[in-house]
């Protein structure tokens, strides 16, 4: 280890670049020899002086010895710096969740989040810049742009399944968080099964975890959209012998052109933001939809449900959604008392923290009309790329099926 990190301080004063390691992070925690430690100390100082790394003439007068000269590329020495240091923090982590588990009433759940939160931090600290430079990547973007054109009016993101939303905001995109917000037993995981439902059936792999409802009632609503049966009946037992064979027909006709649909209601191993991150991986989604983001628990400690939780929950699936560059889309809930006039939401109503209107990149309300219990408006409340839009739906209860009835057309006061 020595050696290693003595060859990327050569590699650095040889080179003039500091840069390279210092986009990934490099500290004087990463090296694991005193003296190293102390020279790449010496080394950094020189540089947030002077605005450019020291030359090997001034370091030698400071370290007068031989410095270890190697043919490896700066690249490869700071990548085997950086997983080394990893690799020694994963080490200590494991130790300490064992320690935790060996004591007289050692408990699992905290050996879990000891290990979910240092796994975090470790994974953040390997992450490779995403910097662009966009002078050199010119002819990329006009290639893209050449494409968007030549391919106008398709949808560009993964889609929803509601026309309106999918034609205002191109569908779910990469990176993108998105809340839907609705009060209590309004239909907002309904949207969000139909939203993950209709990106499984375009092709893509999803990953659906739900805290606010059971895996048989989950599968249930699933098999009941895929069908057009009533949910409720199929759940208890009792539909027909005709439409249990068209359930059957349907789930196998989709399941020939559909992507996975991963139903997760592991709230165990999915309650912390680490734990979702190691769920993804597993599965590779193309889309991830959390039902009840506002169950999970914040890896900082943080009071379940307090504000400061729930902020940093949000923070940290906006990271995770711009880190595996795919969308994630999450439900909470509105606050009756804060809801305007006539039930039409707004960001103000979303309860609990302003994080998930902030962290947001869409924002879709959820609101059901109560001269029709079938009736509801889902709205774009928030956009980044967007207006406020909104459309009128009604949902079947006998056929578990969204029908889009067009677009609300409203007007400012």
């Amino acid at each position: 280890m020595a050696d290693l990190e003595r060859a990327l301080i050569a590699k650095v004063l040889e080179t003039g670049d500091l840069k390279s390691a210092v986009n990934r992070g490099v500290t004087t925690d990463h090296f694991q020899d005193d003296r190293a430690a102390r020279q790449w100390d010496w080394i950094l100082e020189s540089w947030s002086k002077y605005g450019e790394p020291p030359v090997e003439a001034s370091f030698k007068r400071h370290f007068p010895e031989r410095l270890e000269q190697t043919d490896e590329p700066l690249d490869l020495l700071v990548d085997e710096v950086v997983k080394t240091h990893a690799a020694l923090e994963t080490n200590a982590l494991i130790i300490e969740a064992s320690q935790a588990m060996a004591e007289e009433d050692g408990d699992p759940e905290q050996a879990l989040r000891i290990l979910e939160s240092g796994l975090s931090e470790i994974r953040s600290g390997v992450s490779v810049s995403q910097d662009i430079d966009l002078v050199q990547t010119t002819e990329d973007r006009m290639e893209h742009y050449r494409w968007l054109r030549e391919h106008k009016g398709e949808l560009q993101g993964i889609p929803t399944s509601f026309e309106t939303i999918d034609d205002a905001t191109g569908g779910l995109q990469e990176e993108q968080l998105v809340t839907i917000v609705g009060q209590v037993k309004q239909g907002k995981s309904w949207i969000a099964l139909s939203v993950a439902r209709a990106a499984s059936v375009a092709g893509k792999r999803v990953l659906f975890v739900s805290f606010e409802m059971s895996a048989p009632e989950q599968q249930a609503r699933y098999d009941a959209l895929a069908a057009g049966v009533n949910a409720e009946r199929l759940k208890r037992g009792q539909v027909s012998e005709r439409e249990l064979r068209k359930v059957q027909r349907k789930i196998e006709e989709e399941n020939e052109s559909s992507g996975a649909f991963i139903l997760s209601t592991d709230t165990t191993s999915t309650t912390t933001v680490s734990g979702l991150r190691a769920k993804i991986d597993t599965h590779a989604p193309d889309l991830v939809v959390v039902d009840g983001a506002y169950f999970m628990d914040d890896e900082n400690g943080e009071p379940k449900g307090t504000p400061r939780a729930l902020t940093n929950i949000t923070r940290s699936l906006k990271r995770l959604a711009q880190a595996k560059k795919i969308p994630v889309v999450i439900t909470t809930q509105a606050l009756s008392w804060k809801v305007g006039k006539g039930g039409k939401l707004d960001a103000n109503a979303v309860g609990y923290s302003s994080s998930f209107v902030q962290d947001s990149d869409v924002l879709l309300g959820v609101e059901k009309q109560a001269e029709d219990e079938g009736m509801f408006i889902l709205r774009i409340v928030l956009s980044r790329n967007t207006g406020p839009r909104a459309t009128r739906l009604f949902m079947d209860w006998d056929t578990s099926q969204f029908e889009e009835l067009g677009e609300v057309i409203e007007f400012n006061d």
